[in-house]
């Protein structure tokens, strides 16, 4: 097939060279002899990321055309040859996806049929190993079922999907910054758009499935990585409808104020409380380290060794026993997804987006993912309040001045010894000047912050079991509210901390 460039065409086959399962070669030479298509209406276009496949390539197929462009992802990659076609037709395929020699004849013949924005092709699968099977079958039991189901949007698949070139440039094309989760997304664009992708039994092609892990866990990476980058860049707002990622615990997001806590709490020890003997923070460390251990890094840690030896599981397996293969198989995506929606949390912690630098909330209110370290709500003489742990981590919106961070606290309580509290605002130990109690509110002046800071409140706790009280938990201070209030600076400039 001889490609002129400049010359309109009728479809434009979108072909990278990665995912080459060792049928690029058939590949090319199946678009190249499609029946009942003139050479002048079908162009087949290469692209890739690797140099030296485009120079291999060239040498190969010299009258093909083929880009090339370092260090982009696949969906980058479709869009670079989306955009540099020609055709009326964009077809997404790929390097190990085998038409039919009458793919292109009868895609003409269906779209004649299907008024729709695009068609997606019936995919035929095709296992060189077992390993294949298992993964032709979460396909089937997923992608399947979806691709038939009446109403369906997310057919868009770059498998062998049909798709108007109009259609694709007017909504902007694969936002590629976010790797395969790309394709959900221009899924969800055509959907809000109010255009349909049909789908086609009689248009076949013929799909050779994984064969390797790697291939798989690399997928996993693109697709998860893509979608973690999505939901910390747009938020939490699901606006696709669809997630790539199981749903971790409900207590996981608390991994990122635990691991800031221990981090806090160290470098104040080695920096200050070494030479200066601070027994108290020395004993609110080993109470830090604990609640990491128990609620996050012990969750980081067993997500990583699940999918490990889940990859242990598969390779041993393989030959010996085709249920426990399929089993260790199964468990590769959950695990991997997990593990890496857990790692990006800990990169980027969830910020106060939506909370103002001025706000009041009782303390049960505080948003769930920005707080860690307090017990359930309680009642006392018509106030509702919540105990603190021996430590408890606040994630606070950042703000542009200084201002007064305001804990009222239960007015029919003990008061607390200031002598046994520790403040830590934004990496660093509030001074005492800095803290003011007048009961029953706690007032902590604060300095301007760009980011969103933690705030950790640390105190030696009651033990109520030691007292005869049948309560096993250790209680720090009864928080009624939170407030916080913007200050002048020059009234406030003798509180402040030196702070980042």
């Amino acid at each position: 097939m001889s490609l002129v460039r400049g010359r309109h065409c009728r479809y434009s086959v979108l072909l990278p060279l990665e995912g080459d399962r060792n049928t690029l070669g058939q590949a090319i030479q199946a678009w190249q002899n499609q029946q009942g298509q003139s050479p002048l209406e079908v162009e087949l276009i290469l692209v890739t990321a690797d140099v030296k496949a485009a120079v291999q390539a060239r040498q190969r197929w010299p009258t093909v055309h083929i880009l090339q462009e370092s260090n982009a992802n696949l969906s980058r990659l479709y869009d670079l040859a989306a955009r540099a076609a020609t055709g009326d037709v964009l077809i997404f395929t790929e390097a190990h996806c085998l038409p039919a020699t009458d793919f292109l004849h009868r895609l003409q013949t269906v779209w004649e049929d299907l008024p729709c924005a695009g068609i997606t092709a019936h995919i035929r699968p095709v296992c060189p190993n077992r390993l294949a099977e298992m993964d032709a079958r979460l396909w089937e039991e997923g992608w399947c079922k979806l691709v038939c189901t009446p109403g369906e949007w997310r057919r868009f698949n770059v498998q062998g999907t049909a798709l108007r070139r109009d259609i694709y440039l007017q909504l902007g094309g694969l936002p590629y910054q976010y790797d395969r989760f790309a394709e959900m997304l221009f899924a969800a664009q055509l959907r809000d758009a109010g255009y349909t992708i049909a789908y086609s039994s009689k248009l076949i092609m013929q799909h050779i499935f994984r064969g390797n892990l790697r291939d798989y866990i690399s997928d996993i990476f693109a697709y998860v990585g893509g979608e973690n980058r999505y939901r910390r860049e747009i938020g939490q707002a699901d606006q696709p409808g669809h997630s790539y990622v199981f749903p971790l615990p409900r207590d996981a997001h608390k991994e990122a104020l635990l691991r800031e806590l221990v981090q806090t709490l160290l470098r104040d020890l080695v920096g200050r409380g070494l030479w200066q003997r601070d027994g108290i923070t020395l004993r609110l460390l080993r109470y830090a380290w604990l609640l990491w251990w128990n609620h996050g890094y012990r969750l980081l840690f067993r997500y990583r060794w699940q999918g490990r030896g889940a990859v242990v599981r598969c390779h041993l397996w393989r030959w010996l026993s085709r249920s426990r293969l399929e089993a260790a198989y199964r468990e590769l995506w959950p695990s991997w997804s997990r593990f890496l929606r857990l790692a990006d949390l800990l990169r980027d912690p969830p910020v106060p987006a939506e909370m103002p630098p001025e706000c009041r909330f009782p303390a049960a209110a505080w948003p769930e993912e920005l707080q860690c370290g307090l017990y359930a709500q309680e009642r006392a003489e018509g106030q509702a309040f919540c105990w603190t742990g021996p430590l408890a981590v606040f994630r606070l919106p950042p703000s542009e001045c200084p201002r007064k961070i305001e804990l009222e606290l239960l007015a029919s309580a003990a008061p607390p010894h200031l002598e046994g509290i520790r403040v830590w605002y934004n990496g660093r130990r509030l001074p005492w000047k800095a803290i003011h109690y007048q009961r029953p509110r706690l007032s902590l002046f604060v300095p301007p912050v760009s980011a969103s800071p933690c705030l950790i409140l640390g105190c030696l706790p009651l033990q109520p079991w030691r007292y005869g009280v049948a309560d096993s938990r250790e209680l720090g201070l009864p928080v009624v509210t939170v407030s916080l209030q913007r200050e002048n600076p020059a009234i406030t400039l003798g509180h402040l901390a030196r702070a980042a």
